[in-house]
């Protein structure tokens, strides 16, 4: 062991920034009123589950089934997550002239 010597390795340079410029702002999107070879390049023909968070496109959320059985006939008026100062979740929803809380 006596004059061993690490090998030493040359780090890995940096990968260079890559940066786009949008000319008309980040004001882009899924566009499907013209041809898709015909939109501007901060748009898109097909933005499915997408959606913008700080200006970078990102998957859209997804769901969780928060109720296993229908609620009846009639459409859902309104949704909404209360947290009361307890700090226990709730979901209250607007439905056939009540507020259920699921």
């Amino acid at each position: 062991m006596a004059g061993y010597q690490p090998a030493y390795m040359k780090a890995p340079s940096a990968p260079k920034i890559q940066t786009h410029t949008f000319p008309n702002g980040n004001n882009g999107g899924m566009n499907t009123r013209v041809q898709a070879d015909q939109i501007r390049n901060d748009q898109s023909p097909d933005m499915l589950n997408m959606c913008y968070r700080e200006g970078v496109p990102s998957n859209r959320y997804g769901f969780n089934r928060v109720l296993d059985g229908s609620m009846g006939t009639g459409a859902i008026r309104g949704i909404i997550e209360h947290i009361p100062v307890s700090g226990t979740s709730n979901v209250l929803v607007v439905h056939g002239g009540k507020i259920l809380i699921i």
